[in-house]
């Protein structure tokens, strides 16, 4: 039940850009991110044949190669790997032109703060859908909220019409939900095991999914606030019940609704990161 960090390669020869890029992530969100610094592209395919990684950040211009011939290798050799590149501020068009490459994303150095870098690897790669389960009116009824059954219909409602987009079909589902949404995302990744990969609870109600708990088959992340006791212990619980690959953290200093400064900011960060473990990478 202890925390994953979201494992980095940083492909950049610069050694003060390296390391400003570092700092970053360590003072937005410490111990989050595992950092491995290569200085070459074919150090870096190397690693990438033989390790796993959530993710690429690399500089465009290194000792044996330089310009999108960067991205296009590490993109031909990992497709489903988020690749994020950093540039120049006078190299704004190299940036755009490599996400036409293979890349997801590209950060302009000087300006990549902690939470700016930490938003483009997490979301790189990922669409997102938002969906409310239960009209305005229908949510003024209490009876309305607690009917789990009812939720998980409507979501899987939903699953289909997204499955069914030319824009989105074919691509993995994952569910990130919250309070009873939680137990409906669980009960439908249950039904519907064949095209729900990943779901991520932040504060969630998954024991009220009861008998559906082991029948859930995508993995499962459920994330609490270390001051959130009750919802600790019904996490707790449900997590005995859970027999896929799951994982529980506590996220330190955090309530209920994770309102503490750079809480939210954790959920984020490992929300992002098994999504892309188990969504991107285990599909290529």
């Amino acid at each position: 039940m202890t925390a994953t960090p979201f494992r980095l390669l940083l492909l950049e020869d610069n050694a003060g850009d390296a390391r400003l890029v570092q700092t970053a992530l360590a003072e937005h969100a410490p111990g989050e991110f595992a950092v491995t610094r290569v200085e070459r592209l074919a150090d870096a395919l190397v690693r990438i044949a033989s390790e796993h990684f959530d993710a690429v950040l690399c500089d465009l211009g290194l000792p044996d190669s330089t310009g999108l011939a960067t991205a296009q290798a590490i993109a031909a050799r990992a497709p489903a790997l988020p690749l994020v590149v950093l540039t120049g501020s006078h190299n704004e068009d190299l940036g755009r032109a490599a996400i036409h490459h293979g890349a997801q994303d590209y950060v302009i150095k000087g300006e990549a703060s902690g939470p700016m870098v930490a938003r483009t690897l997490q979301e790189g790669g990922l669409a997102t859908f938002r969906v409310d389960l239960l009209l305005p009116d229908e949510a003024q009824v209490l009876h309305n909220i607690f009917d789990i059954h009812l939720l998980a219909d409507r979501l899987l409602a939903a699953t289909e019409w997204v499955m069914q987009q030319q824009e989105t079909k074919g691509l993995r589902i994952g569910y990130m939900s919250t309070s009873n949404g939680t137990a409906a995302a669980l009960q439908a990744a249950a039904r519907l095991p064949e095209a729900v990969g990943a779901v991520v609870s932040r504060g969630g109600r998954p024991d009220l999914a009861r008998t559906f708990l082991p029948q859930v088959k995508a993995p499962t992340l459920l994330l609490v606030g270390e001051n959130d006791h009750a919802a600790t212990e019904q996490n707790q619980k449900a997590y005995q019940q859970l027999a896929c690959p799951k994982e529980l953290i506590i996220v330190p200093g955090a309530s209920h609704l994770f309102e503490e400064p750079g809480t939210f900011d954790q959920v984020a960060v490992h929300a992002r990161a098994w999504f892309l473990r188990y969504l991107v990478q285990e599909s290529a």
